[in-house]
């Protein structure tokens, strides 16, 4: 059975890849003018928020577990939770907004074009962060990031 750290690892990069891919999907619906593609987009936001909870909870328990191991640079635990809040928070905003957006525009109703372009810009955000985040926490026990960091 994997414990939380397995589940942080198998977990943490569902919510920068998958931003990525659902920002791409984003543009190009903004830019085919395709409600669906746009709608799609949202809904994969709200999935992958969902998903951020199980991401940020299993790493509270991971930070726990490796703390003391050898070849764990400690120094970057903390400044990687504080960094994942943030991002998280940023994460389960968007996706909110995403949620309001599909409840508000359902059925038949056009995403208007001002709205999308709040998604695309709180997606950048999302994205930045958790990249960073992420880059962050690799230094936590990835000697290769943290030679190329200094």
């Amino acid at each position: 059975m994997p414990n939380s750290a397995h589940l942080h690892l198998l977990t943490n990069h569902f919510p920068v890849v998958g931003m990525i891919i659902v920002f791409l999907v984003l543009v190009y619906g903004i830019f085919r003018k395709q409600n669906e593609i746009i709608r799609l987009a949202l809904m994969l936001t709200v999935l992958i928020s969902l998903i951020t909870i199980v991401v940020s909870n299993s790493g509270e328990s991971a930070s726990q577990l490796i703390e003391g191991e050898d070849g764990v640079n400690e120094e970057m635990i903390d400044p990687h939770e504080e960094m994942a809040e943030i991002a998280s928070v940023v994460m389960y905003v968007t996706g909110g907004l995403c949620l309001v957006g599909l409840i508000i525009f359902r059925g038949e109703k056009r995403i208007p074009m001002l709205m999308s372009i709040v998604y695309f810009i709180l997606m950048i955000g999302v994205i930045s962060l958790m990249g960073y985040t992420a880059h962050l926490g690799g230094q936590i026990k990835h000697p290769e990031i943290i030679q190329e960091s200094k």
